[in-house]
This record gives structure tokens, C-alpha cells and sequence, in this order.
């Protein structure tokens, strides 16, 4: 019983993540509305480090549930990965408790959250972009890769 309640710290721990993930999106959009760059930086490298840990507890929860499969499924013929790859549901249903599916509904409703933002968040990037792009042409600012012939091209900071 170790093992499932791995599981269950992972996926709360991914909750976590989710909920807060959200939160910065939705600090991200309010700075987006009021052009503070600054913020906005500071927000990416936030969301940076926090989406590199998502990714790390889903590598682990991964390997826990590969773990579970073979210790619980050992006497199954190898099927491949199918037999390996055990969803929420699934787990609700081998191990008879309820929380997975809980979890799981959380983790559905926060990752739909998630993606809305993040595109209500990449519209408003471009539309930034375009403005800063109109009013840097309007001041007689030009960039490299902005000036006629020059897309395409890549500009590093090294010398």
C-alpha cells in the first residue's frame, strides 16, 4: 500500500502544480493587459521552473504506475506498454478507492483552465507584439529582422 500512496502524494503534488500554473497564467494576462514587461518576465522564468517540475512529477508518477502494473499485474502475459499505461480511472477501479477519481476530475478541470488561458494569453502576446512592432516602426525604430530581405535570419547576443 506504500506504493499507492506514492501515488496519490504525486498526483496531489501535481494538483498543486496545476493550481498554481494556473495562477500565473492568470497574473501573466493581467500583465499582458497592462504592457508590464518586466512582470511579465519575471512570470515566464516562474512558469519555467514550475512547468520543468510538472514534468518531473509526471515522469514520476509515470514510474510509479509502471511499477504498480508489474507488481500487480504479474501474472498477466506481457502485453507491452498497454499494460503499463494504467489511467486514473483504471486505478479507481483495480484499487477500489474513490480519490483517484477525485484527482482525476481535478487534473481534467485545472488542465482545461490551463489551456484556455494559455491561449486567451498567446492571442494577447501577439497582439503586444504587433503594437510594440507598430509603434517601434512609427518612432523610425528598425530591428534587425524587421528591415525588407532580412526574415529568417538568426541574431545572437555573442560575439
Amino acid at each position: 500500500m506504500a506504493l499507492l500512496e506514492a501515488i496519490k502524494k504525486i498526483l496531489v503534488e501535481q494538483v498543486q502544480g496545476c493550481r498554481l500554473l494556473l495562477e500565473l497564467l492568470q497574473r501573466e494576462k493581467i500583465c499582458l493587459v497592462n504592457l508590464q514587461m518586466d512582470e511579465i518576465e519575471a512570470l515566464t522564468k516562474e512558469k519555467d521552473i514550475l512547468v520543468l517540475k510538472l514534468r518531473l512529477l509526471e515522469e514520476e508518477r509515470g514510474r510509479l504506475l509502471d511499477r504498480f502494473a508489474l507488481e500487480n499485474f504479474s501474472d498477466l502475459p506481457d502485453q507491452g506498454p498497454a499494460i503499463q499505461k494504467i489511467g486514473l480511472l483504471k486505478l479507481s477501479e483495480l484499487t477500489g478507492d474513490i480519490i483517484f477519481q477525485e484527482i482525476r476530475s481535478k487534473l481534467v478541470s485545472l488542465s482545461q483552465g490551463i489551456k484556455e488561458l494559455n491561449d486567451l494569453n498567446r492571442v494577447m502576446i501577439d497582439r503586444t507584439l504587433g503594437f510594440l512592432k507598430k509603434n517601434n516602426q512609427f518612432l523610425g525604430l528598425v530591428y534587425p529582422g524587421t528591415a525588407k530581405g532580412e526574415k529568417g535570419r538568426l541574431l545572437s547576443r555573442e560575439m
